[in-house]
C-alpha cells in the first residue's frame, strides 16, 4: 500500500532498454487447488513443477542400441558441460565452447559490451562507456532510475524516472499482471489485491482486486481529474484536482462516506487497510492548511488522535490501525497501533521528511539527513532491520506487513523482507537484465542460474527455501525449486546443496549423499539426483515406492521426472519406467510401451512424454484435461513442463502451447504470447519461458518478466 524478502536483503534497481544496455530495446499459502490423487494421503499440498534443465544429452539420446558415450557420463570428465564440449572419437578430448561467439555471450550489443572467453565457466561482460540519461551503471548493466515505490502484500509497483510503471510479486487477482502502458505516468498505488497508476493529466486507472470487491470497477468509472491516488485493501480513494475527495469500497465504520461528505480543501488523501473489518478501516486526509481529519474505526485511537491533535503537518500515512504524521518542524507522531512501537517513535528526536504506516505496528520514515529508520513488532523477515543497517541515502520509502521498500537519492530501488518477485518478481518486470541460462518453476518460489553459475531464487521463503539459496556462494550446473518448499542446487563439482522443509529427509538426504551427481530433481516431498554412472538416487517420504523403487532399479537413466507421490525416469535407451502410486494412472506409462522417448515431465498425478513419432503421449490424472487436450498440440515438440493440473510443450519454432488447468491464466496467457523461447519451466500455477538472450517471461501465479528489472541477492 502507498502511503510490504526473507531474513536476507534484495536490492531492486529497474534494468532499462537503453542504449548502453541495450541499444536495441507451509502457511501463508494462498488458495489450494483440487489437481490430488484420490489416495494421496499425509496432507501434502504442494507441487513441484517442471524445471529448465539446460543440456539434457546425458547420454544416448537416439534409442537406437548403441552403446553410452564416454562423453555421456560425467561429460567425459571435461567439466560443466555448458561450458566445455566432449568429444568422444575412441579418445575423449575437452575443448572450450565458444560463449561470446554466439550472441556476444549474451552480454548485450557488441558495441556497448566486451565479451571474455573464460575455459570452463561464464564468460566475463564488461560495459563499454557511460549509461544513457535516466540511467546509472550497476556492475555490468545499466539501470533505470526510480522515483517512488508501493508495496503491498506480496507485490510492489514502482515508478520510473521516464513515467513508467513497474509491478511484480503476487498476481492472485490481476494487480501487476498488465499495468496500464501509457506514458507520462506521475503516481503509482498498490492495495491488498489491487493497483492504481495516475497519469500527468490526473487520470485515474486501477486493475486487479478481482475476487475482492467492485471498488476497482467504480474507482476506473470516475470521470474527474485527480491529483494523489491512495489504496489499501478494501478501498480506493483519490483526490480531485479542486481538493475535494472522491473514496469507493469498504464503508463499515463510514470511512468511505466519512472522506465522501467532507467540505474541506485538501492537498493528501491517505486510506487504512480494511482487511479486518471488526477493528480496522479508516481513512485519514490532510488539508491545505496542515490540519488532519480522519474518518472510520478508531479501534486503537487512529482516528481520535489525530483530530485531536492541533499541530500542523507536512505528511501524513495510515496504516490498518494506526496513523503517523510529520509536522512542520519535523517531529514525527503517531496515533493506535502498538503502545511500545508508538513510545520508540516518540523517543525519536530525529527530525524527519517522509513516512510510511504499515500494518501490523510497522513504520519506516526518512530523516532529513536521508537515513532509513524502521520500527515494528517483529523482524522475522528483515523487513525492520534491514532497512535500519542500510548505510544508503533514501528519498522515499514504504513498508507494507513483511516488505518494505526504499529508493535512494540516486534512484535505486532496494527492498528487504518477504518479498514474493522476481520479486521477487508472480512478477510482471522483476529481475532484469540479469541473464540466466536455466530455470525452475515450484508452487510458490522460482529460481534461476545464471551464466556464471549463481543462484537467484525469488517468492515465498518459509524454511530458507529462498534467502538461504541466495546466500550460497557455491557454482552451479543444475537447480530445482520444485517440490514442498525447497530448493535444492547441483554443483559445478557434482555435490548437491538443498535448503527448505526437511520433515523426510528430502534435504538432509542429497546434502549428505557422497555421489559425483549429473542430474538433480524435486518430487512432492522427496528428492531424486542421477550420478555420474547413470543410476538414480532418490531421498524423502516413501509411502508409495517412488524412493524405493528407483533406488533399487539397475537401470541406467539419462533423465529423472519425479511428480508429487510417483517418480517416472528415461533410460539411457530412451525407455520410460515409473515407481510410486498409480491411483491416477501416473505409473502405468504410455500406451506404446515399445515406443522410444526424448524428453519426460511429470505434473503433481501426470506424466508426458515426447515419443518418437513427435507425439506427446499423456498418462495419469485428466480432472483438468491436462492428460487428454496433449492431442490437440499440432507443432512438432522438443521439450515438456507440467504444473500442477496443466501441461506445456515448446515447439521447434520456440512457441509454448500450454493445456488443462487455467486457474491464474498461466495456460491463456502463455499461449497468447508470442514470443519466441529455448526452454520452459511449469510450476504449480505457474508457466514460465528462457528467451534466446537470456532473460525470463513468466505467466499465472508469477506474472514475470525479467526485462525490465533487475535483482541482486545481498546476504
Amino acid at each position: 500500500m502507498m502511503n510490504g524478502l526473507d531474513r536476507w536483503t534484495l536490492v531492486i534497481s529497474l534494468a532499462l532498454p537503453c542504449a548502453a544496455c541495450d541499444s536495441t530495446e507451509p502457511s501463508g499459502r494462498t488458495g489450494d487447488f483440487d489437481y490430488g490423487d484420490s489416495n494421496t494421503t499425509g496432507g501434502d499440498s504442494a507441487y513441484q513443477g517442471d524445471e529448465i534443465a539446460g543440456d539434457e544429452s546425458l547420454g544416448d539420446n537416439h534409442g537406437d542400441g548403441d552403446s553410452v558415450s564416454a562423453c555421456s557420463i560425467d561429460n567425459g570428465g571435461c567439466g560443466n558441460p555448458t561450458f566445455v564440449q566432449c568429444n568422444d572419437n575412441g579418445d575423449v578430448t575437452c575443448a572450450d565452447i565458444n560463449e561470446c561467439g554466439v550472441n556476444n555471450g549474451n552480454c548485450g550489443p557488441v558495441a556497448e559490451f566486451i565479451c571474455t572467453n573464460n575455459f570452463g565457466a561464464p564468460p566475463t561482460c564488461t560495459v563499454i562507456g557511460n549509461c544513457p540519461a535516466h540511467s546509472f551503471a550497476y556492475g555490468d548493466q545499466c539501470i533505470a532510475e526510480v522515483v517512488d515505490v508501493s508495496t503491498s502484500s506480496g507485490f510492489s509497483c514502482a515508478l520510473r524516472v521516464t513515467g513508467e510503471p513497474l509491478c511484480w510479486g503476487r498476481n492472485a487477482d490481476g494487480e501487476v499482471s498488465e499495468p496500464p502502458k501509457r506514458s507520462a505516468i506521475a503516481q503509482v498505488s498498490t492495495g491488498g489485491s489491487h493497483s492504481c497508476v495516475l497519469t500527468t493529466s490526473g487520470e485515474l486507472t486501477c486493475f486487479g482486486g478481482y475476487s475482492s470487491g467492485e471498488w476497482v470497477d467504480q474507482a476506473n468509472a470516475a470521470t474527474g481529474t485527480h491529483t494523489q491516488v491512495a489504496g489499501a485493501f478494501g478501498q480506493i480513494c483519490a483526490l480531485e484536482i479542486g481538493g475535494g475527495i472522491e473514496c469507493w469500497g469498504r464503508d463499515a465504520h463510514g470511512q468511505r462516506s466519512g472522506a465522501n461528505n467532507a467540505a474541506g480543501a485538501y492537498q493528501q488523501i491517505v486510506v487504512g487497510s480494511a482487511l479486518y473489518e471488526s477493528n480496522s478501516g479508516h481513512n485519514c486526509a490532510l488539508t491545505t492548511l496542515g490540519d488532519i481529519e480522519c474518518w472510520g474505526s478508531d479501534s486503537s485511537g487512529q482516528v481520535s488522535g489525530p483530530n485531536a491533535s492541533t499541530a500542523t503537518y507536512s505528511q501524513i500515512s495510515a496504516g490498518d490501525t494506526q496513523t503517523c504524521a510529520i509536522d512542520i518542524d519535523g517531529r514525527l507522531t503517531c496515533w493506535g497501533g502498538m503502545p511500545s512501537v508508538r513510545d520508540d517513535i516518540a523517543n525519536d528526536t530525529r527530525a524527519f521528511v517522509h513516512v510510511s504506516a504499515g500494518e501490523s505496528y510497522n513504520v519506516c520514515a526518512i530523516t532529513t539527513t536521508g537515513r532509513l529508520q524502521c520500527w515494528g513488532f517483529g523482524d522475522s523477515y528483515g523487513q525492520i532491520s534491514g532497512p535500519n543497517n542500510s548505510d544508503d541515502i533514501y528519498a522515499r520509502v514504504d513498508i507494507h506487513v513483511r516488505e518494505t521498500c526504499a529508493v535512494t537519492n540516486v534512484g535505486a530501488l532496494h527492498c528487504w523482507g518477504e518479498f514474493w518477485a522476481p520479486t521477487v518478481s508472480g512478477f510482471n518486470n522483476v529481475p532484469g537484465q540479469e541473464v540466466y541460462t536455466q530455470l525452475s518453476a515450484g508452487e510458490m518460489h522460482l529460481c534461476a542460474l545464471t551464466t556464471d553459475g549463481r543462484l537467484h531464487c525469488w517468492g515465498y521463503d518459509d524454511y530458507g527455501t529462498v534467502n538461504e539459496a541466495n546466500a550460497s556462494d557455491a557454482a552451479y550446473q543444475d537447480l530445482s525449486s520444485s517440490g514442498f518448499l525447497r530448493t535444492c542446487g547441483l554443483t559445478t563439482t557434482g555435490s548437491i546443496d538443498c535448503w527448505g522443509w526437511d520433515a523426510n529427509e528430502q534435504v538432509t538426504g542429497p546434502n549428505t549423499a557422497t555421489g559425483n551427481y549429473i542430474q538433480v530433481r524435486n518430487g512432492g516431498t522427496h528428492t531424486c539426483a542421477i550420478d555420474n554412472t547413470n543410476h538414480i538416487q532418490c531421498w524423502g517420504k516413501d509411502d508409495d515406492n517412488q524412493v524405493a523403487g528407483p533406488n533399487a532399479s539397475s537401470s541406467t537413466y539419462r533423465q529423472i521426472a519425479p511428480g508429487y507421490i510417483h517418480t517416472c525416469a528415461l533410460t539411457t535407451t530412451n525407455e520410460i519406467e515409473c515407481w510410486g502410486s498409480n491411483a491416477s494412472g501416473q505409473t502405468a506409462g504410455p500406451n506404446d510401451a515399445a515406443d522410444t522417448y526424448s524428453d519426460i515431465a511429470s505434473g503433481y498425478h501426470h506424466t508426458c512424454a515426447i515419443g518418437s513419432s513427435a507425439q506427446i503421449d499423456c498418462w495419469g490424472n485428466d480432472n483438468a484435461q491436462q492428460v487428454s487436450d496433449a492431442s490437440t498440440f499440432t507443432g512438432t515438440p522438443v521439450q515438456l513442463a507440467l504444473g500442477a493440473g496443466h501441461s506445456c510443450a515448446l515447439d521447434t519454432a520456440g512457441k509454448v502451447t500450454c493445456w488443462g488447468a487455467d486457474d491464474l491464466g498461466q495456460v491463456t496467457n502463455a499461449n497468447a504470447s508470442t514470443e519466441h523461447f529455448t526452454r520452459i519451466a511449469a510450476g504449480t500455477y505457474t508457466v514460465c519461458g528462457l528467451r534466446a538472450d537470456g532473460t525470463l517471461r513468466c505467466w499465472g501465479y508469477f506474472d514475470l518478466d525479467t526485462g525490465d528489472l533487475l535483482v541482486e541477492p545481498t546476504p
